[in-house]
């Protein structure tokens, strides 16, 4: 498979989520249901399985619905009193 991983872009990608649609490593593929079905990522896994209610990462193709959360989150935090220093490393780690 052409391109790198979302998680770790230095490693070449070995497959795509079923959910999301990204390119991942094989360290980021997880095979719920053995190597028969489509792997999905870490994130998409847990929510498939219901630990988490959402993935962090959206469908491919999502970016400008993802683009607008960061600005919620972004004004959020600066109407909760949230230095504008704070909102930079929060959106980084959101991968915005």
């Amino acid at each position: 498979m052409a391109g790198n991983c979302e998680a770790h872009p230095f490693d070449e990608a070995t497959g795509r989520c079923r959910s999301c649609g990204h390119a991942f490593c094989a360290e980021c593929l997880v095979f719920t249901h053995g190597e028969s079905k489509p792997p999905y990522c870490i994130p998409c896994a847990f929510t498939a399985a219901g630990v988490r209610s959402t993935a962090r990462r959206g469908r491919v193709g999502d970016e400008e619905r993802s683009h607008a959360m960061a600005g919620r989150v972004l004004v959020g935090l600066v109407v909760a009193g949230g230095a504008a220093v704070a909102a930079v490393p929060v959106a980084h780690a959101l991968g915005f």
